[in-house]
């Protein structure tokens, strides 16, 4: 007998070798709560730390603005965006609790990157085991994309939030059908738990079929993520694909019926809570510009991996750094077969094929639609949670294949790599999120100083000009002369101790005559203007700016 249980684990029926998660236990131990803390606290430290030391800029104003609207007001913006409105409207509800404040409205932002990195490590946890989960957590919650788009007032950390939690419910999803073959309980309890030695043939009622609360946590996510950006269906469809893979892989020992209703169903619910939005989305995805400034695909895909592995400051480190990254890859999706006292246990393809997929579907999407331009890599913070989790698997790998071996120096190669790695990772991301939190250079476009100083020296014979509607609800956020929420069509002056602001030109592209016309006449009502250049080539296209703000002196 004991021969004939070797043979089946060598073949790969054990049940180890066939499930991605045996090791992760389903209950929440006491442990693993404590771990669920220290990780939220790690994390709450890195988002909530000078969370307020850098002006909103601009975008960050327009999420402003919208919070301050009235609802029906705020989708009708919304509606006329580049952006659906389910962010706009928990930042409604929000600030009516926390306020409009730099913490009030940034707030909401930390505490989603927390709930990015709890998830990152459950997803880990239910791949890989606790080693992979406990290093993946840690580097999430340093990562510096994370963090500065956690301490940011826009919806992308949402779009992280809704695209782990999706993942994390289709692999709820996979392990309970995964269980169910293998006549696993769905929730091992502690201690050991009685296992068959290969997969037996369920009925299509198994409760593991039909459809349960992850269906509807998976269905909400994708909602959720429609609802978020424009940008999210790559998600749904990658996974959709994923799994249709384990439906096929499985197809001898689970009914496909129940599967595939399952399937269709979750993606149809998920569109249906979506069609009141999808004519909306259709009209502003087809018409809105078409970049010029695009890179090439071979630089797009560069540049993309190094905001992948340090954020939107990468250029702040060495580009060989970026070599540390692209070995971790190679060593995480390595063949690598780990020793066990049970035999020899090969990961299930979804552990590893999950997260590339899932890394790979912004990529493609930003190559098909010719989006490399810089202000569209922060669409990559899609792919940010397995891209974490493979970073950690690079890691990880050598020491969990080689910790059982017999000859002391693997076992010291693979812990020496373990220790290398993680102190290079974890001391690039620091030095990026010193700079992050510190450097003038990496800040944000400060409107909170520009306004200072403006108040400071202005006078009310004075002008401001703004060159880009985008400014106005920003820089009317921080003066007290303008109010966000009026029609920029007119020059605000809420206090005549103050100079008027205008908004010029009002429309895009510009027209040369209208704008000239309206120049002459506000430099001869006024003896000085102060003009904010911000978004030139949209703004202005035929004339080069230097990005920032210039007083201009006229003679009235």
């Amino acid at each position: 007998m004991a021969k004939t249980r070797k043979k089946r684990s060598m073949r790969g029926d054990n049940p180890k070798e066939t499930s991605p998660s045996v090791q992760a236990r389903a209950t929440v131990t006491w442990s693993s709560r404590l771990e669920l803390i220290l990780f939220a606290v790690l994390a709450a430290i890195t988002t909530f730390y000078r969370i307020t030391g850098q002006s909103l800029w601009a975008d960050e104003g327009n999420s402003a603005a919208q919070a301050m609207r009235p609802l029906h007001e705020l989708i009708r913006r919304a509606a006329m965006d580049i952006h659906p409105p389910l962010y706009y409207l928990l930042l409604h509800a929000w600030t009516r609790v926390f306020g409009t404040s730099e913490l009030g409205l940034r707030s909401l932002s930390a505490v989603a990157g927390i709930a990015v990195v709890l998830l990152v490590w459950a997803i880990a946890r239910r791949l890989w085991g606790q080693t992979t989960a406990r290093v993946a957590a840690v580097i999430a919650a340093t990562h510096p994309f994370l963090v500065y788009y956690a301490q940011e007032a826009r919806m992308y950390i949402f779009v992280a939030l809704w695209a782990s939690l999706a993942g994390y419910a289709l692999i709820r999803i996979i392990l309970r059908e995964g269980h169910a073959r293998l006549s696993l309980p769905d929730v091992p309890r502690k201690g050991n738990v009685s296992l068959v030695t290969r997969p037996v043939q369920i009925s299509a009622t198994h409760p593991a079929l039909l459809l349960g609360k992850w269906d509807g946590v998976y269905i909400l996510a994708v909602a959720a993520g429609l609802w978020t950006h424009y940008a999210f269906p790559v998600l749904p469809a990658v996974l959709g694909v994923l799994y249709l893979g384990w439906v096929y892989s499985t197809r001898r020992t689970l009914p496909l019926l129940p599967r595939l209703t399952r399937f269709l169903t979750d993606h149809l619910a998920a569109l249906l809570l979506y069609v009141p939005w999808v004519s909306v989305a259709l009209h502003q995805v087809r018409s809105w510009p078409r970049p010029k400034d695009v890179l090439s695909l071979q630089a797009g895909l560069s540049v993309a991996f190094q905001w992948l592995a340090l954020g939107p400051l990468s250029q702040a480190s060495p580009a060989r750094w970026v070599w540390l990254w692209v070995a971790l890859m190679v060593v995480a999706l390595w063949p690598w077969r780990r020793s066990t006292p049970q035999g020899y246990r090969r990961p299930h393809w979804l552990s590893w094929g999950l997260p590339l997929a899932w890394m790979a579907a912004p990529l493609a999407l930003m190559a098909v639609l010719r989006l490399f331009r810089p202000a569209y890599l922060k669409f990559f913070i899609l792919g940010l949670p397995p891209f974490i989790i493979l970073t950690v698997r690079g890691m990880v790998a050598p020491w969990e294949a080689w910790q059982h071996q017999k000859r002391r120096w693997p076992r010291i190669v693979a812990a020496l790599w373990l220790m290398v790695t993680l102190f290079l990772v974890l001391s690039l991301h620091g030095r990026t999120l010193i700079m992050y939190y510190t450097s003038p250079w990496a800040a944000r476009d400060d409107y909170r100083g520009l306004v200072r100083y403006i108040e400071a020296i202005a006078t009310p014979q004075d002008a401001i000009i703004l060159d880009a509607p985008g400014q106005w609800d920003v820089f009317c956020y921080y003066y007290a002369g303008c109010d966000p929420l009026q029609n920029m069509a007119q020059p605000a002056q809420a206090r005549l101790d103050l100079p008027p602001v205008y908004a010029l030109p009002l429309e895009r592209p510009p027209r040369r005559e209208q704008v000239v016309a309206r120049l002459e006449q506000i430099a001869h009502q006024h003896a000085k203007l102060f003009v904010l250049l911000w978004a030139t080539d949209e703004s202005d296209p035929k004339t080069s700016w230097n990005p920032g703000w210039t007083p201009i002196r006229t003679k009235p």
